[in-house]
């Protein structure tokens, strides 16, 4: 039976042993809390499918794929470039008001750089967008920018940053198919096990709406620090990203 494509897409770059934990700990919190989730559309099975997708993780086979995957480094190019692209619009975020105060321009405001409907996240697609949206008012500013980004022109970044994005993207694209079977099915249990965490996490709010101490169970805490970890050290590009 082939794999679910957008379940491997999406569990393909998360780090394993990190997600284990997560899983581990998430399905605890579902345990202590089966009935007010049963009533909101989180059954028992629900709970025994998460345990049984952490368990598929910890099979030998699952940490030689992740082992093999580490060594060719095949998961930074993604990382980085998302890394590189929002560290960028932080530094636009944290210059733009003060750009606005002095400049001429009064074609552009604020809200010229607002972000849509779709939240960025860490998705190529959403932030690539992004950018392309804001790069005409960004021109605009250039000149004013440049003394906050190292005399750089942003959009000179700008440009780069989604170069590197759309490298990274068209990577992920044609790698799936391409990649051994039980490398698609390994990445097919990560990407089912954070769907199972997610739609865990959405139940434990609608359960407990209202009550903040009781919905900061329902998280990814242990997950996103796994994440922080395994990201690259240093950019190799030139132009200034913070």
């Amino acid at each position: 039976m082939p794999v679910n494509e957008r379940l491997a897409k999406k569990g393909m770059d998360e780090p394993r042993a990190g997600l284990v934990e997560q899983g581990k700990a998430s399905a605890e919190v579902a345990t202590r809390n089966a009935d007010p989730l049963a009533a909101n559309n989180w059954q028992a099975e629900k709970t025994a499918q998460l345990r049984a997708q952490v368990a598929l993780l910890e099979t030998e086979v699952a940490e030689q794929v992740e082992a093999r995957r580490e060594k060719e480094g095949a998961v930074n190019a993604k990382e980085l470039a998302v890394d590189n692209a929002k560290a960028f619009i932080r530094r636009l975020r944290l210059s733009l008001p003060e750009c606005l105060q002095t400049t001429e321009v009064r074609t552009v405001t604020a809200k010229s750089f607002e972000i849509g409907a779709d939240p960025l996240k860490r998705t190529p697609r959403n932030i690539a967008k992004y950018l392309v949206d804001i790069r005409v008012p960004l021109a605009a500013l250039d000149a004013d920018l440049a003394p906050y980004f190292n005399s750089v022109l942003p959009t000179t970044i700008l440009d780069t940053r989604k170069v590197e994005l759309d490298v990274a993207n068209a990577i992920r694209q044609v790698a799936i198919g391409e990649l051994p079977e039980a490398t698609q099915e390994v990445y097919e249990a990560k990407g089912r096990l954070l769907d199972l965490i997610e739609n865990l996490n959405r139940a434990g709010k609608r359960a407990f709406d209202g009550d903040a101490v009781k919905i900061a169970q329902f998280n990814k805490d242990i997950l996103l620090n796994a994440r922080k970890k395994r990201k690259p050290a240093t950019d190799p590009s030139p132009l200034p990203v913070a």
